[in-house]
C-alpha cells in the first residue's frame, strides 16, 4: 500500500517490543485451551474435515448446513497440527495470532498512530477469549476475522495506480468471510459501501 513504506520507519521499538509481548501473552492464554474437547459444532466440521482426503464431498456424503470454508481450514489445521482436538486449538492459536499482527498493521498504516494501533491489539487480545466472543473455542466466528480485516485493509487502500485491484481483492475477502459464516454479510457491507463511495466520488473527479 503507498502508506506502508512511509510510515514504517516510524514504527519505534517499543510498539515492537509491546506488540511481542502481546502474541506471547495471547499465545501463553489460549494454549491452556488445547485440552478443551471439541464442541458438537466442531466436532462435525473435524469428522469431515479428517474425510476430506478419503474423498468424503460435504453435503453429499454426510449432512451439515454450515458454510464449505471451515472444513477446509479443519483440515489446514490438522495437516499443520495434527489430527486431534489439540491440534485445532492450536491453529486456531496461531490464526488468532496472524489477525491480531494483521490489526495492528492496519490500524497503523490508515491512522498513522502508535498508540491507536496497540491499543486496538490490546482490545483485541483482551475480548478474543471472552465467552461472548467464542472464548478458547474454534467455531465459525472466530475464523472470520482475519478475512474481514484483510477486506477492509485493501478496501482502505488509497493508491489510485492500483485501486480497482485492491477492490477485487477486498471483495474476494468478504466473499472468504461469507463462506465461512453467512452472517458476516452484514458486515461486508461496510467495505462494500465504501468502495462505491469511492468508486463514485472518483467519476465524479474525472467527469
Amino acid at each position: 500500500m503507498r502508506n506502508v513504506k512511509k510510515n514504517r520507519e516510524y514504527v519505534t521499538k517499543f510498539e515492537t517490543g509491546f506488540l511481542l509481548l502481546l502474541v506471547v501473552f495471547t499465545v501463553f492464554v489460549r494454549l491452556q485451551s488445547t485440552d478443551i474437547p471439541l464442541d458438537r459444532d466442531e466436532g462435525a466440521y473435524a469428522y469431515i474435515a479428517a474425510h476430506l482426503d478419503e474423498g468424503m464431498l460435504p453435503y453429499k456424503d454426510t449432512f451439515d448446513h454450515k458454510p464449505p470454508f471451515i472444513y477446509y481450514l479443519y483440515r489446514t489445521g490438522f495437516t499443520m497440527f495434527g489430527e486431534s482436538a489439540q491440534g485445532i486449538r492450536s491453529f486456531t492459536t496461531a490464526y488468532v495470532v496472524i489477525t491480531l499482527i494483521l490489526l495492528y498493521m492496519m490500524v497503523r498504516t490508515v491512522t498513522v498512530s502508535g498508540f491507536t494501533a496497540m491499543l486496538s491489539a490490546l482490545f483485541y487480545s483482551m475480548f478474543i477469549n471472552n465467552n461472548i466472543f467464542q472464548g478458547f473455542g474454534s467455531n465459525l466466528e472466530i475464523f472470520t476475522h482475519l478475512p474481514l480485516l484483510l477486506s477492509m485493509f485493501f478496501a482502505l487502500d488509497r493508491d489510485k495506480k492500483y485501486m480497482k485491484v485492491s477492490f477485487f481483492v477486498s471483495g474476494f475477502f468478504a466473499a472468504t468471510a461469507f463462506f465461512i459464516k453467512t452472517m458476516v454479510a452484514f458486515a461486508a457491507v461496510a467495505p462494500l459501501v465504501y468502495i462505491l463511495v469511492m468508486y463514485r466520488g472518483n467519476r465524479l473527479k474525472a467527469s
